[in-house]
């Protein structure tokens, strides 16, 4: 995926599911995932390239559990 498709995809997705609760989990090297965060509401999301390094910022708000 090209860089400014996936800058757009993380745009639409943070539209799409703004203030939904979300779960956020990371996954090792075995793709086992361990769950990050739970409960909290998205304010949204950013993709960025910068100087060849990738950066997916995610903004949490408040539990909503």
């Amino acid at each position: 995926m090209h860089i400014n498709q996936r800058k757009q995809f993380f745009d639409e997705l943070s539209r799409e599911k703004l203030d939904r609760q979300t779960k956020i989990a990371a996954r090792d090297a075995e793709n086992v995932a361990q769950i990050l965060s739970g409960g909290f509401s998205l304010d949204g999301m950013t993709f960025e390239d910068e100087n060849g390094h990738q950066l997916i910022e995610i903004d949490l708000g408040k539990n909503k559990g």
